[in-house]
């Protein structure tokens, strides 16, 4: 499944952001039984940051792929 929306070589970078994802919503957890209703915002300003990250990752290899193509396009056009 990650072959299908990321880079091989950013894998790594992949799993570190699932897990910021698990260990965020984990710290939810604890902050909603403890009734700590004031660190909400900073819990959703975490995973936004954790969400975008993997955006970008997965960007970066739409980007890669597209490349080639739009490569071929413009040297049909130009020659």
């Amino acid at each position: 499944m990650l072959k299908d929306h990321f880079l091989e070589e950013d894998y790594d970078e992949v799993m570190e952001e699932v897990n910021r994802i698990i260990r965020i919503n984990e710290k939810a957890l604890r902050i909603t039984v403890c009734g700590q209703w004031e660190l909400r915002n900073t819990i959703l300003e975490q995973l936004n940051h954790a969400f975008e990250n993997l955006r970008m990752l997965n960007q970066k290899k739409i980007n890669r792929q597209r490349a080639p193509a739009i490569n071929e396009d413009i040297r049909r056009h130009m020659f």
